[in-house]
């Protein structure tokens, strides 16, 4: 009887180990096809991106990244990992110095400047006519530019002398010479002369100056002279003469 009652104990007591063991090789197993299973279903998807595009792991999600794909700032440090950069809301390819590959702008042409007009010529082109304030005739033209006073020319010029005396004659003409017109219509004339009165030689001194103001011009002429006669030496001038004239045509 003691022998049988041992013999007993022993089984039992296999069989529990045998049925430890199995449930051990259950477990396993069990965690080997998990295991494999994990590995199968995280490498199939990584596969899957197209031609172009870069397979990633974006906020715990499957993504495939191509340049110009719209994306989130807030994910900025994972497109990092995988060569990207969110600009703008769309992904750019970083560059090895960490920026973005960016188009260069084509250089701005600086702004064209519109050519200035050249001012309005000051003077109204045309013949003028008038009198002095001696009642003596005065003419000019101007030139077909409206820049300039040409063939100006008066009728004579009388002066008083001291001691007593008149001179007659003085007629002023400027023939082809041009007298330049200022921008504000003006223009003037005053030079040195060689003359005779008489048969006596003598110097002078001659002054013309005038101001366009549309179809009308005024201005100023005056002539002085001083010359010997006999052993006498007179000093002459006709005075500041105006002038007044209109154009004609």
């Amino acid at each position: 009887m003691t022998i049988r009652r041992t013999s007993l104990r022993f089984a039992c007591t296999w069989a529990i180990v045998v049925l430890v063991l199995s449930f051990s090789g259950l477990a396993a197993g069990a965690r080997t096809a998990t295991g494999g299973g994990a590995f199968k279903a995280s490498s199939g998807p990584l596969a899957s991106c197209r031609s172009g595009s870069k397979p990633a792991i974006i906020a715990g999600n499957f993504k495939c990244l191509r340049v110009g794909d719209r994306c989130r700032v807030s994910y900025q440090a994972s497109y990092r990992k995988y060569g990207f950069r969110c600009v703008a809301g769309h992904l750019r390819k970083r560059s090895a110095g960490g920026g973005t590959h960016e188009p260069t702008p084509p250089p701005v042409a600086p702004p064209v400047t519109p050519p200035v007009a050249p001012p309005p010529p000051p003077g109204i082109p045309g013949h003028y006519k008038g009198l002095t304030s001696q009642s003596e005739d005065l003419e000019f033209d101007v030139t077909s530019d409206g820049r300039g006073v040409i063939g100006f020319k008066t009728g004579q010029i009388n002066q008083g002398c001291t001691p007593p005396a008149h001179i007659y004659g003085g007629y002023l003409n400027f023939g082809t010479y041009t007298m330049p017109l200022r921008a504000d219509g003006s223009f003037s004339l005053t030079y040195t002369e060689q003359a005779t009165v008489g048969s006596n030689p003598a110097t002078g001194t001659v002054s013309v100056s005038g101001h366009l103001n549309g179809s009308v011009a005024i201005g100023n002429v005056e002539r002085k002279t001083a010359f010997t006669e006999n052993g006498t030496s007179y000093s002459c001038g006709s005075g500041l003469q105006t002038w007044t004239a209109t154009r004609t045509g």
